[in-house]
């Protein structure tokens, strides 16, 4: 009879053993899986043909595995145009503050202008009577340099002998 209890101990110890392994085996699979998922790994799938729960969660972790994978690549995707408008967007923000500063800088004249017929001073907007100088540097970045031209010269100095001596070196 102890012989028999004993058999059937051992008998029951094996096959739990084997009950085991078989739960065990498909449990540190998952687990495995698990981890390989938490660690960013989405291109992981379990490769499990069984016909019970454990085949069922496989699937479905293969499924959760495919969907966590395309919502990390279309993240991925987004983050990349995110960036691409951001940086679009500064240098349009660039390019305008450099367009309002050019414009700040740029004086125009336009319209009619009252200028005298023989003494050329323009009327501005006071009345009063500025030289065409005076009235262009005032609305616009323009500077004067005076200077003749060689007819003028000609007829303030042509008469003057150091003008002509000038003249004389210029052509040689």
């Amino acid at each position: 009879m102890m012989l028999i209890g004993i058999a059937i101990i051992f008998i029951l110890v094996l096959i739990s053993y084997i009950f085991g392994q078989k739960i065990a085996k498909p449990l540190a699979i998952l687990d495995t899986a698990t981890q390989k998922i938490g660690k960013d790994d989405f291109k992981y799938r379990i490769d499990m043909k069984q016909n019970d729960e454990f085949g069922n969660l496989a699937i479905s972790f293969n499924s959760m595995a495919k969907s966590l994978q395309h919502s990390t690549t279309s993240i991925a995707i987004l983050e990349k145009e995110v960036a691409a408008r951001r940086k679009a967007e500064k240098e349009q923000e660039k390019l305008i503050k450099e367009l309002q500063e050019s414009l700040e800088n740029v004086k125009t004249l336009s319209g009619l202008l009252p200028i005298c017929a023989k003494c050329k001073k323009i009327r501005n907007d006071e009345g009063y009577w500025d030289s065409l100088e005076e009235y262009i540097q005032t609305h616009s970045n323009i500077l004067f340099s005076h200077s003749l031209c060689s007819k003028c010269s000609d007829a303030l100095y042509g008469n003057e002998d150091w003008y002509m001596e000038m003249k004389k070196d210029d052509l040689k």
